[in-house]
């Protein structure tokens, strides 16, 4: 915004705040509500600034550069499927793909948690593994965790999708600074274990207080989070 000039500057902001508004109010929407939610942002918010008409508010980005919504398909680029590929460890861009790295990237880069819900099978997992792979220097992930879903591997195609249209907030922080641990729940997992793990990988600062090595992030990516039964209280 600092650098915009003069006159673009207050239409820049009004198009981040509305932008903002869009996927922090809206984003844990279904799909019914999501286009509801869209009629009420181009009807209510419209005379701050507008989206485009075509589709609904979610299906657009901010371009700061030209100041414009743009569609995230136009991020997603053709991409030839080798004749060795394993199908089962290939993922294909699409605009969710796009979308959701770059709103989980943003949450990361502030320090925010964010949760990701959807049908099994929708992607959940592979897309915030991919981001994770991306942006942290050291991976960690539980031994007999089922691969089913998200057991990918590394796919430079999606990630070079993303980081080669949109600028992602963590490609300015050191990648030695973070360090990410990947927990799968079952539905045997309990409250005791989860405490467990995610402090066996902090270092005791003073009494009572963890954190991660001195100078690094430390991320703690828990997936599943439905799966463990309700105890006896309910306290889940």
């Amino acid at each position: 915004i600092l650098k915009a000039p003069p006159g673009d500057a207050e239409l820049l902001l009004q198009r981040i705040v509305l932008w903002s508004v869009v996927w922090s109010v809206g984003g844990i929407l279904n799909t019914e509500g999501k286009e509801a939610f869209s009629e009420f942002v181009r009807e209510s918010l419209g005379h701050l600034t507008r989206f485009p008409n075509y589709g609904n508010v979610f299906d657009y980005y901010l371009d700061s550069k030209q100041i414009a919504f743009e569609l995230w398909s136009e991020l997603v680029h053709e991409m030839p499927l080798p004749s060795s590929a394993d199908m089962s460890n290939f993922i294909v861009p699409t605009s969710d793909t796009v979308r959701y790295t770059f709103v989980g990237d943003v949450c990361l880069s502030v320090q925010r948690p964010v949760l990701f819900s959807g049908m099994s099978g929708s992607g959940k997992t592979i897309c915030l593994r991919l981001l994770l792979r991306d942006i942290c220097e050291e991976v960690q992930t539980d031994v007999g965790h089922d691969q089913s879903e998200g057991s990918t591997g590394d796919n430079a195609a999606l990630k070079d999708s993303i980081s080669e249209n949109v600028s992602l907030p963590f490609n300015r922080i050191s990648k030695g600074q973070l360090h990410f641990k990947e927990y799968p729940m079952s539905a045997t997992t309990s409250s005791s274990e989860v405490q467990a793990t995610i402090e066996g990988n902090l270092d005791q600062r003073r009494k009572g207080v963890l954190g991660p090595q001195p100078g690094s992030q430390f991320i703690i990516f828990i997936d599943d989070v439905n799966m463990p039964q309700k105890e006896m209280y309910g306290a889940q």
